[in-house]
């Protein structure tokens, strides 16, 4: 592969900075750079290093949801879950200081302390299920769905609290955003806490009284 001048490498990750608001190292060596280019880029505050491996183009925007974006350019095999889920659905007003994400169980992820991050360790079916991709500053995230999230707000409830759980339930419900059914559903072949169960079935059975 021809190696590219640092001027082209410049204009390319301007490009892209138009498009995304994160980039990855191999995305840069596919254009035919260095990695002491990529460091010049660095020194030259053309690019910021986000992470081990991921970078911010000097040019790009980015919303509120830009370390979430960090997260899942970083370790694009896990899945944005529990609260920091319910955040990004409008499902409750606090803003979670780390970014919540599941990691299928048996995995393991690399040490990184320049990102804030929470796992939480889920086994099948659970992980695999409910996971939706929202497209965020040009990058795709896994977000588990609504349902999905409060379901693992119940089955996870030492993470949240139960009063979260109970809380998203209820918003979820009354704001008609999925409907108890597609919650019951992600509970099924999972464990729930034999304390933890009569709360979600309280919340089940008031749901279901609610007129249509």
């Amino acid at each position: 592969m021809r190696r590219i001048s640092s001027q082209e490498l410049k204009s390319i990750i301007y490009d892209l900075g138009e498009q995304k608001s994160v980039i990855t190292e191999a995305e840069i060596l596919a254009t035919g750079a260095s990695k002491g280019q990529i460091e010049k880029m660095v020194k030259s505050g053309v690019l910021y290093p986000s992470a081990q491996g991921i970078y911010m183009p000097e040019n790009t925007d980015f919303t509120e949801q830009h370390t979430r974006v960090e997260v899942a350019a970083r370790f694009p095999e896990t899945v944005i879950c529990l609260d920091t889920a319910l955040n990004f659905h409008r499902l409750t007003t606090q803003m979670p200081n780390k970014v919540r994400i599941a990691v299928k169980t048996g995995c393991s992820l690399p040490r990184e302390p320049k990102l804030p991050i929470k796992t939480v360790y889920m086994s099948e079916p659970g992980f695999s299920q409910g996971i939706e991709i929202h497209v965020l500053e040009g990058i795709p995230v896994k977000i588990y769905s609504i349902a999905k999230t409060v379901a693992d707000c119940f089955i996870y409830q030492q993470e949240v609290g139960i009063d979260v759980a109970i809380e998203a339930f209820e918003q979820a419900i009354e704001e008609k955003r999925c409907t108890v059914e597609q919650i019951v559903e992600y509970t099924k072949n999972r464990s729930m806490r034999a304390d933890i169960r009569p709360y979600f079935e309280d919340c089940v059975d008031k749901a279901l009284r609610i007129p249509a």
